[in-house]
């Protein structure tokens, strides 16, 4: 439930603030796993075509659940970039730990 409630909130910050806010607004979402004696899952996320980005002034409860999310829930990590051209974000999270169910 962890990586519904990070991709939800991902789409909702696009749609209210982002690149699908936009006409010509794009979300580009890639996934791998990678191999090892403890596998990852990668996932990126890159909006492109909307409002310039600016970096927020504070902590919203968006990006604590996020981070809460990942970290806690899941061991993960989350990188988040805020490009004028668009938001990233860099997911990274134990696999095992992903497809366990909450």
């Amino acid at each position: 439930m962890s990586l519904s409630l990070l991709l939800h909130e991902l789409a909702t910050n696009a749609l209210k603030y982002g690149a699908l806010s936009a006409p010509a607004g794009t979300v580009r979402i890639r996934w791998e796993v990678e191999q090892g004696d403890h596998p990852l899952l990668r996932l990126s996320w890159r909006e492109s075509g909307g409002p310039p980005v600016r970096k927020p002034t504070s902590t919203g409860y968006g990006t604590q659940l996020i981070q809460f999310a990942i970290a806690y829930n899941l061991g993960g990590k989350v990188e988040q970039n805020y490009r004028t051209e668009g938001f990233e974000a860099e997911i990274v999270v134990p696999l095992e730990r992903a497809a366990r169910p909450d």
